[in-house]
């Protein structure tokens, strides 16, 4: 990513166009304004391979992600989309204190505005526990990289997630300040790592190089 630029592709829009179709009055209208080109997305230039494994992205529900309003799920949804644009295999889930896998299918128009809908209709609960996250990362494939957003704290087994991780690459943003950072999981992910009160630049940035 090196700019950004009028589109009418979907898989380059920014978190705040596709934050639009949380809102069920403007869906329409946002349609028509990705046809025609009116949209800011994305402008990206090649780097490297395009052949990459899959792609995970697990998202914090926990209620206090709703201070952020509809931002962290649009943000997800921009990644998944960049993914998907970079022809892998993508899958998303939501936590909280259990992990739960999210269906998204991009193989027509009308599913991906489905997808996308599906995405942004998450509704926020419950506390942050990062051990279902390391579970549902060790049904992964080995060679998958596992993009993390969350703005908590929680719970996490510091070996098991260390045995995960091994084999599987984590990027780890964390919306907030340095108490809301996980140890085990800053130590896991090294230089993939973005701290952040908002989904910054750094984040896009840090998103972008896990999706290519």
């Amino acid at each position: 990513i090196d700019g950004i630029e009028p589109t009418d592709d979907f898989a380059a829009l920014l978190p705040d166009e596709i934050a639009m179709f949380a809102v069920p009055s403007l869906r329409g209208w946002q349609t028509s304004r990705i046809v025609s080109g009116e949209a800011s997305g994305f402008r990206r230039s090649e780097q490297g391979s395009r052949e990459a494994g899959p792609f995970h992205v697990a998202l914090d529900r926990s209620e206090s992600m709703d201070r952020f309003s509809v931002t962290p799920r649009a943000f997800a949804m921009a990644s998944i989309l960049m993914a998907v644009e970079a022809e892998r295999e993508v899958s998303f889930s939501i936590f909280d204190t259990v992990s739960t896998d999210i269906a998204i299918d991009f193989s027509t128009p009308a599913a991906r505005l489905a997808s996308i809908r599906s995405v942004l209709s998450v509704r926020n609960s419950g506390g942050t526990n990062f051990n279902p996250v390391v579970e549902r990362a060790s049904r992964l494939a080995p060679a998958t990289d596992l993009l993390l957003i969350s703005d908590g704290s929680g719970p996490i087994d510091d070996a098991r997630a260390t045995e995960v991780f091994a084999e599987r690459q984590l990027a780890y943003i964390v919306i907030g300040s340095e108490h809301c950072v996980n140890p085990a999981l800053r130590r896991l992910s090294g230089d993939r790592f973005v701290l952040s009160q908002s989904l910054t630049q750094d984040a896009v940035n840090l998103a972008a190089s896990a999706t290519r």
